[in-house]
């Protein structure tokens, strides 16, 4: 994401990430957290890609097809560190400003780049600004794919400080999916408070990468 929408419908669209732990354990156990990173792959995926090996952690990179075309190697590296890529479109527009066609087209040109560099097909789309509606919605389930939105914006793309940005990722809790940007621009700030947050917080949340991707 290179701006936000308001997006009073993420937490409703993700509800089914919340219930993925049995009531009886969910409590017991450590909450669980879905980091997810879009706009790469980039060259900032390297040191994001360094630190969550540095702790064990698994997330969900949503990855924008003509960056995937420049950078494949980068992609490869996310397939085998264990992580999940989602299709993030091809050039980043706003899907709701397309045809039924155009929006097949975006995602279709992704799919594609994405099996390519890595040999894998996303199961998942993150529309760019968070923007769908019932077009959008309709022919990601036509194509076999789900939309994956998040709740918990860390504005880590408006420029805001690195304390900003790990103050958004600590209101984290049991179910949250927190959004983060590995590219769309230079993300050393993203970098430093992922540093920050995963130094204090890495066995405090398990991380897991987002059902269906």
């Amino acid at each position: 994401m290179r701006r936000t929408l308001a997006l009073a419908v993420a937490a409703a669209t993700m509800l089914t990430v919340t219930t993925q732990l049995p009531a009886s354990s969910a409590a017991a156990a450590r909450p669980v957290v879905y980091l997810t990173f879009d706009d790469g792959p980039s060259t900032d995926t390297r040191a994001v890609l360094d630190i969550l090996a540095r702790y064990g952690v698994k997330a969900t990179f949503f990855e924008v097809g003509n960056a995937v075309a420049g950078r494949a190697s980068i992609a490869r590296r996310v397939v085998a560190g264990g992580h999940r890529i989602g299709n993030h479109t091809w050039s980043h527009p706003s899907l709701t400003k397309l045809s039924s066609a155009g929006v097949r087209s975006e995602i279709t040109r992704t799919q594609d780049a994405i099996s390519a560099a890595t040999g894998r097909r996303p199961g998942c789309v993150r529309p760019p600004y968070g923007a769908t509606n019932a077009t959008v919605r309709t022919v990601l389930g036509s194509m076999g794919l789900t939309q994956a939105l998040w709740n918990v914006d860390t504005r880590d793309w408006s420029g805001i400080s690195v304390s900003a940005i790990v103050a958004s990722m600590n209101t984290a809790r049991h179910g949250s999916v927190i959004l983060l940007h590995d590219g769309g621009g230079k993300r050393g700030r993203t970098v430093e408070a992922l540093r920050t947050w995963l130094a204090a917080n890495h066995s405090r949340f398990e991380f897991r990468t987002l059902p269906g991707c």
